[in-house]
């Protein structure tokens, strides 16, 4: 799916605290629908912090574990930031402690192979080089798609069309062989739903 910066704006800046708040509530849909939204984005992380693959999905589950604990807690302040940087911290402190649990296991084993074994490994990257990205298109991308499973494929291809692609709303109708107001009514219903994912 290709997303223009108009389109992104459109909805500010992404906090998702409607669905932040259904998960407080116990939503067990909603919490699947913040590991769907937010998952890819975790990993995105910890392979920029060169996390071997074989331990991806461990510090992924440590992440989310925190955020199941602490979500409780959350709340959008000046301090804290978005949420999206809630969990960035949560991320950053998870791969900070996967290199520091690394690194006292390999001097734990002691010996000239613990030694090797520190030197041929690669330096972990920074975390401060990495930090929260400033792009929300992969979080508006994997929301789409959520979308996309949840709506007829007529009615998110009239939106589509409509809203991304900027194409006349009579001509999609004339395309799509539907009304011009089913085409406003599945634009609405896609954005609103949108909406309820994002802010």
């Amino acid at each position: 799916m290709e997303i223009d910066q108009p389109f992104l704006k459109s909805f500010g800046t992404i906090t998702s605290l409607t669905l932040v708040n259904l998960v407080k509530s116990d939503d067990q849909n909603a919490w699947q629908t913040l590991f769907a939204m937010y998952s890819p984005l975790v990993r995105y992380w910890t392979r920029r912090a060169k996390i071997p693959q074989i331990d991806e999905d461990d510090v992924v589950q440590d992440v989310f574990r925190s955020v199941h604990a602490g979500i409780s807690r959350f709340e959008k302040t000046e301090e804290n930031g978005s949420f999206r940087a809630w969990i960035w911290t949560i991320t950053r402190n998870k791969i900070r402690d996967y290199f520091k649990t690394r690194a006292n296991k390999v001097v734990a084993s002691g010996g000239t192979s613990a030694f090797r074994m520190v030197n041929q490994a690669p330096a972990p990257e920074s975390t401060e080089d990495f930090g929260e990205p400033s792009d929300d298109r992969g979080l508006v991308l994997q929301a789409l798609e959520l979308v996309r499973h949840e709506v007829q494929e007529q009615t998110f291809d009239a939106f589509w069309r409509s809203t991304v692609d900027g194409i006349n709303p009579l001509l999609v109708a004339e395309q799509l062989g539907i009304s011009v107001d089913s085409v406003y009514q599945a634009k609405s219903r896609v954005l609103r739903r949108l909406r309820d994912l994002l802010q």
